[in-house]
């Protein structure tokens, strides 16, 4: 039987954790919370999500409708008019150096690919071509994003080409050259990937002024790149730029800061005009 010391003892110490306590109410779960907000970091954690803006594509009403159903670019299921700005993706020749009916218009310099600029003005250009040789529809401009901007800078593997490697497809026996050299030039550059699989880079104007540049996407990595389209008539430079995105020069594919922060390898391309090639027309 406890004494009666033990007994007052018993007590001090429980009135003592008593009075130290707070009731489990909504100030103590606040509390804590906000402890753990300060405690881990959000930003990181954000940025697995968050997608990055990686520059302009022209093409046509159509597309950018069935992109935008999509929630990312995709090959629309054939009949679709202006289901071409896939060039090489379907099984078809390629007349892209004019204004064939059912083309972009564009031309093929890095091969098969989907075509980004790092200029808004290049991607309304091919947007009023491609539309053009494509009845019934309107020009639009598409601001491209990288669904994961983790992926896209961790992940795709780039590689920023030579001049001597970017050749339009005029002269089918050259274009299947040029391709050859140009993956042989990538698995140099970067060993051990499937050459085909790497987002290419290069010049766009060679020989004149702007020095903008050029995104061939392969169609391995289409699915993760998603799209805000616009008629090319309500944008342009002397208006203000859709919101998350960037225009050249502040925006451009050459500069160090992209280079570095999207790991672009390769030979860096000096503005300076170099010698035209056989089969060079730009």
């Amino acid at each position: 039987m406890p004494s009666i010391f033990q007994v007052i003892l018993f007590a001090i110490v429980h009135l003592t954790i008593l009075s130290s306590s707070k009731p489990l109410g909504n100030d103590t779960v606040q509390s804590t919370t906000s402890v753990k907000r300060d405690q881990v970091p959000l930003v990181p954690v954000c940025n697995t999500f968050a997608r990055e803006f990686i520059g302009w594509h022209g093409t046509n009403s159509d597309s950018a409708a069935f992109w935008q159903r999509e929630g990312h670019i995709a090959m629309p299921p054939a009949p679709i008019e202006g289901c071409l700005d896939f060039i090489g993706f379907l099984k078809r020749v390629f007349k892209c150096g004019g204004p064939t009916p059912g083309t972009t218009g564009a031309n093929h310099e890095l091969g098969d690919g989907f075509y980004i600029a790092d200029d808004l003005a290049t991607a309304i250009f091919f947007a009023n071509n491609n539309a053009a040789n494509n009845q019934g529809t309107d020009a639009m401009v598409c601001a491209i994003f990288a669904a994961s901007q983790d992926d896209w800078r961790g992940t795709a593997h780039k590689a920023f080409l030579p001049n001597v490697l970017v050749l339009d497809a005029h002269d089918p026996v050259l274009s299947r050259q040029r391709e050859a050299a140009r993956l042989d030039h990538i698995r140099t550059a970067i060993p051990n990937v499937e050459a085909r699989d790497v987002v290419k880079f290069s010049n766009l104007a060679r020989y004149t002024a702007p020095w903008t540049a050029q995104m061939c996407a392969p169609n391995s990595i289409t699915g993760t790149l998603q799209v805000e389209c616009f008629p090319a008539s309500s944008v342009g430079p002397d208006k203000p730029l859709p919101p998350g995105t960037r225009n050249y020069p502040e925006f451009s594919y050459k500069s160090d800061t992209i280079r570095n922060d999207w790991h672009i390898v390769g030979e860096p391309s000096a503005p300076e005009p170099e010698p035209k090639l056989p089969g060079d027309d730009n």
